[in-house]
């Protein structure tokens, strides 16, 4: 009996980890010198653990759009990136950002972008 219950524990433990490094989606706006949405991913079941997604102006036509990418490291309870690289629709670099994503609460992630043209701002978004 005692080797079931080792079992079912060891099955807990397993689960509680695998939820730990599940990979989250995120989705939110920039604003700034330019305005617009973004969406992407944390990759965290690998070393290093990192951020992709894509971004999209929402303040002219036809929108300027790219992707955005950045490696990111676990510190306390966020996942941080500290130079992140935005690129074109071309996959030219154009800019940097950096930010932090809430690892395990369901709470804000925030943080600045900067493009090589000059323009920069903000930008913060939820898990969905």
């Amino acid at each position: 009996m005692k080797n079931k219950g080792t079992l079912i524990v060891a099955v807990v433990l397993v689960f509680a980890a695998t939820a730990l490094m599940a990979n989250s989606n995120w989705q939110g706006t920039f604003t700034g010198d330019r305005i617009g949405v973004w969406k992407g991913t944390i990759y965290d079941g690998q070393e290093p653990a990192y951020y992709e997604g894509e971004w999209k102006t929402t303040d002219q036509e036809p929108p300027d759009i790219g992707t955005w990418y950045g490696e990111a490291e676990l510190v306390g309870r966020y996942y941080v990136i500290d130079a992140g690289i935005v690129y074109d629709e071309d996959g030219e670099p154009m800019g940097r950002w950096s930010g932090r994503f809430p690892a395990y609460d369901d709470t804000e992630a925030s943080g600045r972008w900067s493009w090589d043209s000059t323009a920069s701002g903000t930008w913060s978004g939820w898990s969905y």
